[in-house]
């Protein structure tokens, strides 16, 4: 809602609030349309609550000028990198990530143990650099049309599914940035479309080179893509060093029993590639896994009423990521 907007944006200035209002509660709403607005303003009221705990910044801008926004959560010197929204259609991920942050710090500050987690330890222990919505501009054209892009004449000139635009994957450029990264990429599809074409060139989009650039930069042990929809982990590709395969395969066994969620043979085909976590595998030598959130529903956004039954499975996810980085 439009007051609800605005208030959210307030919150970026802080101004007038009571100390009160800034004591540790919980912030996100995961079970509502989860905009780009709303996550700017829980992660400036979250930044603000827990100093100690979120570092807020921007890794690049999008096609249509938006932030790409990132946090750094956590105190350790072991980093993962989560990320989620990639697909437009798939921004319940960001509804879980920012959930999840969320969550987690309270808990810290309470000093809890969780499910056997003592969340204090794993986060002093381990950091999390969360890129939260990766496709700003395409999950504002699933939630509010064609009308709302910059331009809405080229975006409706681009093939649609049948769900037209609440069924777009890509950006508003019409590419499927998870064909884009620059790891054996080659041409997919023939034109811009809601899903499937893998651009002009190697990582010719902005969010693609904004993900590289962190991934390029940043000292981490694991990075997870979090998508949507399958309930399945995808862990491995042909293309990478197949010694990491005997290396990490005991923990994404752990991972998948402790979640319940599939683990997948391959994320990829021999000489065919673009996906971000081959691009990790590839140039970093370090675990990358694309997780599925949801049960299969069709190819339009998993309903976020439906937000606690997808997310209880998963909660300790990040519990576990950081014990594992810490072996690693």
């Amino acid at each position: 809602k439009e007051d609800e907007i605005a208030h959210y944006k307030d919150l970026l200035h802080f101004e007038g609030y009571k100390d009160a209002y800034l004591t540790p509660r919980s912030v996100v709403n995961p079970r509502i349309m989860y905009t780009y607005d709303f996550m700017n303003g829980d992660l400036a009221l979250l930044a603000r609550i827990y100093p100690d705990l979120f570092d807020v910044y921007s890794i690049g801008k999008s096609t249509e000028g938006r932030e790409i926004m990132a946090f750094t959560f956590g105190k350790g010197s072991k980093k993962v990198i989560l990320c989620g929204s990639m697909h437009a259609r798939e921004y319940i991920a960001t509804n879980f990530l920012m959930y999840m942050a969320d969550s987690y710090a309270l808990s810290y500050v309470n000093n809890e143990i969780r499910d056997g987690y003592n969340v204090r330890e794993l986060l002093d222990s381990v950091s999390f650099i969360i890129v939260p919505m990766v496709n700003p501009d395409g999950i504002n054209l699933v939630q509010n049309g064609y009308d709302s892009t910059q331009n809405p004449e080229n975006v409706k000139n681009m093939p649609a599914n049948q769900y037209g635009a609440r069924g777009w994957k890509a950006t508003v450029n019409g590419v499927d940035l998870n064909n884009n990264f620059d790891c054996l990429w080659r041409p997919k599809g023939t034109a811009p479309s809601f899903g499937g074409y893998a651009g002009p060139y190697a990582a010719s989009e902005p969010e693609t080179r904004a993900m590289q650039k962190l991934i390029d930069e940043t000292d981490f042990e694991i990075l997870a893509s979090f998508h949507a929809q399958g309930q399945v982990l995808y862990w491995m590709d042909p293309n990478c060093n197949q010694e990491l395969v005997g290396k990490f395969s005991p923990y994404i066994d752990r991972i998948c029993r402790e979640i319940g969620y599939e683990k997948m043979p391959s994320d990829g085909e021999k000489g065919y590639s673009g996906y971000m976590t081959d691009y990790v595998r590839y140039f970093k030598q370090k675990m990358a896994m694309t997780l599925e959130l949801c049960p299969y529903i069709g190819d339009y956004p998993y309903p976020e009423s439906n937000f606690d039954a997808i997310a209880y499975p998963i909660r300790n996810i990040g519990y576990i990521l950081a014990v594992i980085a810490k072996t690693l």
